[in-house]
Formats: C-alpha cells, structure tokens, sequence
C-alpha cells in the first residue's frame, strides 16, 4: 500500500497505554519535556514560577528500543503527557510566512472562470480562503482551478462609491473595472518601478487614483515622524495600463481569520 495522508494512522499514547506499541513507529510530533521553575523577581522580590520546554526528539524520528526506554521514563516521571506516533515516517513540514501577500485564485463558477483578489501566506491557505468565501456569497456550484501570488503588486483598495456602481448590475456594461498599471514613481530624484492593481474609469482615472493613494501614504509618514513635510514630493509616470480580470475582492479582515496565528 502507497504511503499517503489517507493511510496515515496517528495514536496518542498516553500514561496509561501500553507503551510497548511505539516501538518501531515514527513521532507525528515532536516530543518535549516540560517542568517549571522558581525564581525570584529583583524588581519587586515576589517568587514568580516560569515554564521550561527542552525537545527530546523531533517529528520523524524512528522509536526504536532506546527511544522507547527513553520515552517510557519521560511518561512515568509525568516530563511528558502522551507520545503521537504514526506508522508513517515524515520529516518534511511546511514553513508558513508570517507575511500575507496578494494572491488570485480562480474559480469556475457554473461553468465560467472567475477570478477571486484576497491575502493569503501559503497557497493551500488561499484555496481554503477562496472556497469559504465562494460557499457564504454565492449559490453557484464551484471549482476551485488554481491560485497564484502576485506579492509584487500594489493593491489599492476601491471606493464604496465605485463598488456600488459595479454591483449596481453585473450583466449590463459598466466603465469602471480594475486596472493593472505599470507605473514610475520618481522622488527626491530617484525612480522606482511598481505596478498597482485598482479599480478606474480608464487609465487616467488609475492615475489619479494612484496619486491620492501616494498622497496619502506620505502624508500617514510625516504623521508618524519618519519623513518632513518637505520630503512630500513626487511624480507618477504612467508605463502601461490594461484591464485585469479581476471578478470580487476578498476583504484582507476575511483572510486574516486564516493567517493569524494564534
């Protein structure tokens, strides 16, 4: 039988199990002893207790006769409360970004591809993300296709007005869509490259979009203290523009509820 997640068997083996069933299995989890300690806080000379972790074996590792022994030990002396093992050996484990970036999954909804705009760490994430969000505002049968990072992409959030105007009906033609804009954005004589994705009337409009948007991030710096009223200038340069197949926008409070650590 191939080894997949659907044949893996996980048990927790706890004080009161036979222990003797971990051996030749492999952790599902690292094993961590755990005690506390006492000390003395100089500051206000109350005794404050502090928890102390050391790891004893990690994810993967092969319980064989000596790690068992080990293990036994740990669970007799209550240094740990259970033991995970699995007749599965897996070492490798995901590393998720504590950054969100910008992502498109798209979606075939009855038949039709669409193109879902949210934030998301890793790419399973924003698949989870977009499927929630597809099964709570639509009644459409879906399919989630693909998902795809643009992190390089400046997104500026669209206007309750235009919004409106855009759900006022989805099947007539309406002017305003997203955009995606190549752009130079030169200050104190230096020229950076970026593109924007937000949403317009035309390419003109995207540029003074862009502008207030840079206006006002600017302006959030000299409130902080990090530049001068002075260092407030720049100028925007419009590289290319098009439309960008963009169908809904997730809400960044929405995918957060999956990016949070907690």
């Amino acid at each position: 039988m191939t080894d997949t997640k659907k044949t893996q068997i996980i048990t927790e083996v706890g004080i009161k199990d036979n222990w003797i069933d971990m051996l030749d299995k492999y952790l599902a989890k690292d094993v961590k002893r755990h005690w506390t300690e006492d000390f003395v806080n100089e500051e206000n000379g109350e005794v404050e207790t502090i928890d102390r972790y050391e790891t004893v074996a990690v994810r993967g590792t092969h319980v064989d006769a000596e790690l068992l022994q080990e293990l036994t030990f740990l669970l007799t002396s209550q240094d740990i409360k259970s033991v995970f093992v699995s007749n599965q050996q897996r070492r490798g484990f995901e590393v998720t970004s504590e950054r969100t970036y910008p992502c498109i999954v798209t979606a075939s909804l009855n038949g039709k591809k669409r193109n879902f705009f949210l934030y998301a760490n890793t790419l399973h994430i924003a698949l989870e993300i977009a499927a929630d969000y597809i099964e709570l505002n639509f009644d459409n049968r879906f399919a989630l296709l693909k998902a795809k990072f643009i992190d390089s992409y400046v997104f500026i959030s669209h206007t309750p007005a235009q919004m409106q105007n855009k759900e006022e009906d989805d099947d007539k033609k309406i002017d305003i869509c997203y955009y995606k804009i190549e752009a130079i954005i030169n200050r104190n004589e230096i020229d950076q490259h970026y593109t924007f994705v937000l949403m317009a009337n035309d390419i003109d409009d995207a540029k003074n979009a862009i502008e207030r948007y840079i206006s006002l991030q600017l302006q959030k710096e000299v409130n902080e203290g990090k530049i001068t009223p002075d260092d407030v200038e720049f100028r925007v340069t419009i590289l290319s523009g098009q439309k960008f197949n963009i169908y809904d926008v997730i809400d960044r409070e929405f995918s957060m509820a999956y990016c949070t650590n907690e």
